[in-house]
């Protein structure tokens, strides 16, 4: 993800462009929107494994943003620079999904249909921190925003560190990493954690191995046989849709996430799209954090909306119908995008 979902800051010129990682970002994205639907209309089929998408944007982010910076990192850009250029990428579009969500609960407030405490996380998420709340999500006005300020913090530490960064020590780092997740899949059953404030030990694993994960691939600069760029999208759909059993899913998302999701990104990274896929793999990596970060807000609202205007019984809501409620979200996404990058060239030249 030149960033995180994985477009490279306007001022960020990387040698190599990873275009088959674009279309795993964007069927990532996409999975994730497909398994929150599911908590608004509960008989719609949702990929059940689609939280793990998680642990690959971490991922991608650690390989792209080591790719993107590694020269700049080099040549010393200072820890203040590197993160104001993340914060430039991230926030625009973080903050758009801030404002819808506020303006639906504010809504809500007015109209008394919820308590006016629930505004108060508002000034903490203006700044992408966490709410401490002990019995709630860490980012209660818009749930999937956890997971960027865990990989803000990695990506703090990939900059504070970078000069010690050998192989050995990425390599400690993910295996001390993995001992956690370890710990965490037994204990909670999955690795479905780390929205919450007792989550935040699995979430800070999560990222860590990951992360750093992608970082060390990337290092190891991935070279396999030449294969089709979708074979890796295949695989990846695969692992987001199978649904282990209980007992065994424990077991299953320690190995999606400490083997088949790496592999997926070491083919990913080796293998390029032909002039015929290319501009599908380009249209997924440019929607992935757009839709990401803004489908909950966006859902929230409408799903508020919907249950003020008609008497519609979520329950009887079809897969069909949020298949296309997916594909606007995603139509969406790219308009933001397209919004978004314009935005931040107009911040870069204007800083």
């Amino acid at each position: 993800m030149g960033d995180r979902f994985g477009r490279v800051e306007a001022d960020v010129i990387s040698q190599r462009k990873f275009q088959t990682l674009d279309g795993l970002r964007g069927l990532a994205a996409a999975a994730v929107v497909m398994f929150h639907l599911h908590h608004y209309f509960p008989a719609i089929w949702r990929p059940v494994s689609a939280y793990l998408a998680v642990d690959l944007f971490f991922a991608l982010s650690g390989f792209v943003l080591a790719e993107a910076y590694s020269r700049k990192l080099d040549e010393g850009l200072s820890f203040g620079g590197f993160m104001r250029k993340r914060l430039l990428r991230l926030w625009p579009l973080y903050a758009l999904g801030l404002v819808v969500a506020v303006l639906t609960l504010g809504t809500r407030v007015a109209l008394g249909q919820a308590p006016a405490q629930d505004l108060t996380p508002i000034l903490p998420a203006a700044l992408m921190l966490p709410w401490p709340s002990s019995d709630g999500p860490l980012y209660p006005l818009n749930i999937a925003a956890w997971s960027l300020f865990f990989e803000l913090i990695a990506n703090a530490l990939m900059v504070l560190t970078w000069r010690w960064l050998s192989r050995t020590v990425l390599t400690t780092i993910v295996a001390l990493s993995a001992v956690g997740l370890a710990a965490s899949a037994l204990a909670y059953g999955s690795l479905d954690f780390g929205f919450t404030l007792d989550g935040a030990p699995t979430a800070l694993a999560r990222v860590m191995f990951s992360f750093f994960l992608g970082v060390l691939i990337w290092r190891a600069k991935p070279v396999a046989p030449r294969i089709s760029p979708w074979v890796p999208v295949l695989g990846l759909a695969l692992i987001l849709v199978c649904s282990p059993s209980p007992t065994l899913r424990p077991a299953f998302d320690m190995l999606a996430v400490t083997m088949l999701l790496p592999a997926l990104l070491w083919t990913g990274a080796a293998a390029e799209p032909g002039p015929r896929s290319l501009p599908l793999f380009k249209a997924a990596g440019a929607v992935s954090y757009a839709v990401y970060v803004t489908h909950v807000p966006i859902m929230n609202g409408v799903s508020r909306t919907l249950d003020a205007l008609t008497p519609l019984d979520r329950a009887t809501v079809g897969t069909g119908a949020a298949l296309a409620a997916l594909a606007a979200l995603l139509v969406l996404a790219w308009g933001l995008n397209a919004g978004d990058v314009r935005l931040r060239r107009w911040l870069a030249r204007a800083g």
